[in-house]
């Protein structure tokens, strides 16, 4: 019998998060059902195919396992607002308008990494600011 459509997409998604391109998929398919084609798999092959994905998604981590911020994130973000010559009001605006959260504590791993590349960038583009200044 054929895999059920919510399977396949499955497959995609699961896919997509251990950053698989299609290539990569494909041949994972090959090597575990024997096919390359994604939409000729049976329930049985895809269910085999999304126990090998599921072992190829990256696992949480140990140091905090409910998905909130870990405690080096916290310390980065508060690095970043010092090197941006930010306050604490700054940074809690900063991350209410990227996240939506009110306070620093209740991000989550995802969106703690979020608001520490948004911070890096802008700390890029204000050194990059000031080096153009001095060539001038």
């Amino acid at each position: 019998m054929k895999a059920s459509n919510s399977q396949i997409r499955a497959i995609w998604g699961m896919s997509k998060k251990a950053s698989m391109d299609e290539e990569i998929l494909r041949d994972l398919c090959e090597g575990v059902t024997g096919t390359r084609r994604i939409s000729k798999l049976t329930i049985k092959q895809a269910n085999a195919l999304i126990s090998a994905l599921n072992k190829s998604l990256p696992k949480r981590s140990s140091h905090s396992p409910s998905g909130k911020l870990s405690a080096a994130q916290k310390a980065k973000i508060f690095k970043l607002m010092y090197l941006l010559g930010w306050n604490y009001y700054q940074l809690r605006g900063f991350i209410k308008k990227n996240t939506g959260v009110d306070h620093i504590n209740w991000l989550t791993q995802k969106h703690a990494f979020n608001i520490i590349e948004g911070l890096k960038k802008i700390h890029q583009r204000k050194n990059e600011v000031k080096s153009d200044v001095v060539e001038v």
